[in-house]
């Protein structure tokens, strides 16, 4: 098993409202305890139901390595889309003799093939409430079953509830009476600090519990954006620790002014007029003020390399 997408942000600054810490201190942990636990992730005020697992059965086939990878992406993408459940269960079928060699032999590689699919497509939510997962192999001469476990750290209900969130904002007349992109991203920037208070616990790692709750840490902050940005319309891609077709990790890191190192962090690139900009809402965040700051607003790669790095 592995996981992927989740940090701790170590990086991020001290935030307001440090009164608050004992009370959100044993919500949070108990939550923490939910969400590491791969096979049991729920949450607050989500009825039982909304967590079912779900099996999705696909006949894997082609005649070349490549074109059963190619079936197994499409597979994988429909589970994506569909996220029934959590966990998710994809029970890979081998359809072919070459989908039976492929099975029999590379079946450890689809874990890490399934966050690179993730990757591919650019669906960055999914691979921030990605949680790993876990496989089983079966199989003979003549028949190879492969069985994922897909462990997500919301439920499809969840993540509704978050994308309805984000379009109610979208929908209000503090969004829609702004004209131009720099208006219109200012006013998700200034909505986004003003609604939400950084987690100090450090356990609230999904836009679920920003909504749910009002605090979350830094991905938590990056999920909520995206949902947003998506819902106005841009193109958004996050950047989280991903995972390629290799296995290998990539962590983003920020410049921390408390402890002066380098730490995990999160944060949103949006496409405005045709270029990518930063755009770091956790660090925007008022900081022992009721201020939203612009300092991390529409910057590109030079001008947030200073204390960012991907």
């Amino acid at each position: 098993m592995f996981l992927i997408g989740s940090i701790p942000c170590p990086s991020d600054r001290p935030r307001r409202r440090v009164s608050r810490m004992l009370a959100a201190l044993f919500s949070g942990l108990a939550t923490l305890a939910l969400l590491l636990s791969p096979l049991a992730p729920r949450l607050p005020g989500v009825a039982p139901t909304d967590v079912l697992a779900a099996d999705l059965s696909v006949t894997i086939s082609g005649s070349t390595d490549a074109d059963v990878i190619a079936s197994i992406r499409d597979a994988y993408q429909d589970a994506i889309d569909q996220h029934v459940g959590n966990p998710d269960k994809l029970i890979l079928e081998a359809g072919t003799p070459v989908a039976i060699s492929y099975l029999s032999t590379q079946y450890k590689a689809l874990l890490p093939l399934f966050s690179d699919q993730l990757n591919r497509t650019g669906n960055d939510y999914m691979l921030g409430i990605y949680g790993g997962g876990g496989l089983s192999l079966s199989y003979s001469s003549k028949h190879a079953t492969v069985t994922l476990t897909l462990n997500w750290r919301e439920t499809k209900a969840q993540k509704q509830a978050v994308f309805a969130h984000a379009e109610a904002f979208v929908a209000s007349s503090a969004f829609r009476s702004k004209v131009g992109d720099d208006a219109r991203l200012d006013a998700i920037n200034q909505y986004i600090g003003t609604t939400f208070n950084y987690d100090q616990t450090y356990s609230k790692y999904t836009a679920y519990e920003l909504v749910s709750t009002g605090e979350g840490v830094c991905q938590a902050y990056t999920q909520y954006g995206y949902a947003v940005l998506i819902q106005a319309g841009y193109s958004v891609r996050n950047i989280l620790p991903r995972k390629n077709a290799a296995g290998t990790d990539f962590y983003p890191e920020a410049l921390s002014n408390v402890t002066g190192g380098w730490g995990g962090h999160a944060w949103n690139l949006v496409k405005a007029g045709g270029t990518w900009y930063h755009m770091d809402f956790t660090w925007n965040d008022p900081i022992g003020s009721t201020k939203v700051r612009r300092k991390y607003f529409m910057l590109s790669d030079a001008e947030i390399a200073p204390d960012h790095r991907w």
